[in-house]
Formats: C-alpha cells, sequence, structure tokens
C-alpha cells in the first residue's frame, strides 16, 4: 500500500474518534449563587479548595445545579457541594461528585418572591453564611432561624404583585392599577424590564380595560424594581357580579395573575 493511500486511511479513522469530543463552548458555563443579602455582588464560591462567599465576578463563582441529582457542581474544579455533618455551625466542604451522597444534596426551597433557601437533604440544615461579605465562612444552620444570611437568588427573573389584587369595581370611578415587582437573576429588584400588563372581564371585550381604552399596557420597571399598570376602567356597570382577570408578564415568558370582581 503506497504512503498516500495510508494516510488517507488513516485520516478516516481518526476522523470519527474526533467528532466525539465535544467543544469546550458545548461545556456548561455555570452561573453565579448570589446571596440576597449581598446587594447582586456576592456567590457562593470556592478558593483553594474550600467554599466561601466571593465576588459574582470570580472565575470560582461559576455553579450548575442539577435538578435530577439535587446537587451543585462547581465549576472550575468539578467538584460538588457538600455538607459535613447534621451539627448547626459546622463548615460545608468540595468533594467528589456522587449523585448517590445525600450530603450532596440541595433543595431550593422558595421564599420571598425570587429568592430560594438551600436545604441539605441529608441534614435538614440550610446553608448560611456568615455574613454578607467576600470571605465569608459558609456554614449550616436551622433552616427558621431569622436574621440570618440564609437567602440565595433562584436565579431567574421572578415577578411579585405589590397591589392592585382581588379589587372590586361596580361604577365608572377608575380603579386600581395594577402594580408588581421584578426580582433580577441576582436577587435584587430589576431595573429597566419591561413588563406586558393585561386585564378582561369574563363579558363581551373592552367592558373592562386599562385607562386610555386598551386591554393591554407596557410600563418599564423603575429602580425599586416596580413596574405600575394604568387604573382599570369598568365601561359598562351592569348589574351581575363576574370575575375579571388580569396579568403581567415578561418577555422570557414568566407571568403572575391577577384577579378581582365587577359588576359588569
Amino acid at each position: 500500500m503506497g504512503s498516500g493511500l495510508r494516510k488517507v486511511v488513516l485520516f478516516f479513522v481518526l476522523l470519527p474518534m474526533a467528532l466525539l469530543v465535544s467543544p469546550a463552548s458545548a461545556q456548561p458555563a455555570g452561573t453565579p449563587v448570589y446571596l440576597a443579602d449581598g446587594g447582586g455582588n456576592v456567590s457562593l464560591a470556592a478558593a483553594d479548595g474550600k467554599p466561601a462567599l466571593a465576588d459574582a465576578k470570580a472565575a470560582g463563582a461559576l455553579w450548575v445545579y442539577d435538578k435530577a441529582a439535587l446537587s451543585y457542581k462547581h465549576v472550575a474544579s468539578g467538584q460538588c457541594l457538600s455538607a459535613i455533618s447534621p451539627v448547626d455551625g459546622i463548615g460545608v466542604k468540595l468533594v467528589a461528585c456522587d449523585g448517590k451522597d445525600r450530603y450532596q444534596q440541595w433543595r431550593r426551597n422558595a421564599g420571598l418572591p425570587g429568592l430560594v433557601l438551600l436545604a441539605n437533604v441529608a441534614t435538614a440544615r440550610c446553608l448560611t453564611a456568615e455574613s454578607p461579605t467576600a470571605g465569608a465562612r459558609l456554614y449550616q444552620e436551622v433552616c427558621s432561624l431569622s436574621g440570618l444570611s440564609n437567602a440565595w437568588a433562584a436565579g431567574v427573573r421572578t415577578l411579585a404583585i405589590l397591589s392592585g389584587n382581588g379589587q372590586r369595581l361596580s361604577t365608572k370611578t377608575p380603579g386600581q392599577p395594577f402594580v408588581v415587582r421584578v426580582i433580577g437573576e441576582n436577587g435584587q429588584p430589576a431595573a429597566d424590564v419591561p413588563v406586558n400588563f393585561f386585564v378582561r372581564a369574563a363579558r363581551p371585550k373592552n367592558v373592562l380595560v386599562f385607562e386610555g381604552g386598551a386591554e393591554t399596557a407596557t410600563a418599564k420597571t423603575g429602580a425599586d424594581g416596580s413596574a405600575t399598570s394604568p387604573k382599570i376602567v369598568l365601561t359598562e356597570p351592569g348589574e351581575f357580579e363576574i370575575r375579571f382577570a388580569g396579568s403581567a408578564s415578561l418577555e422570557d415568558g414568566n407571568s403572575i395573575a391577577f384577579e378581582g370582581s365587577c359588576s359588569c
């Protein structure tokens, strides 16, 4: 066999193996796990192999949460966050990932809008920081204790109702607007975010509208993360008490529902 032919055969033998290697860009990039008390600046991280708080922009502050395994994998080290003991005040550590190890399993229990508590499955204790500052020690403590730095950002934008829910309209006098707050991925109020509002009664279209005559309206959040719709107007008061529905939604599909009643 000539040398040229051997090179061609060798190329085709190696090609399938090369195609099996995933490019670096296909690997999970990870995201920070923001501490709510940290003002959107500090995250769960690891330095010198030990978990601690750090600047959220640091390379060591990136994690991937596996919803099936309930594990937090540290991107830089490839290790998983683990509790050590059910004793309160004991720290946490990084270990080789093991999907069967309950000490590596963390449930994301819903707290205030946009926030979660990270509860360890084995110890029934929550991940807590000694202070909301970079370098602070991390440990586990009873989840229900107040005044602790143990709330973490959910990692997605979240809507919370501030006012306007449950109102009743019976005349053409304008009702209340819908007011919501948007909590950002870092657990802080998100400014300059468009919010789409909608309202409709269970009667023919345009009986219940926003001021201006439309069933939809858009407003951007302010510095405090809140957005306000126009006031609700009942254009044709009637004799029957019926329910109406409204909503606030974001461009990413997240939404929250309002409800109330009217004499329509």
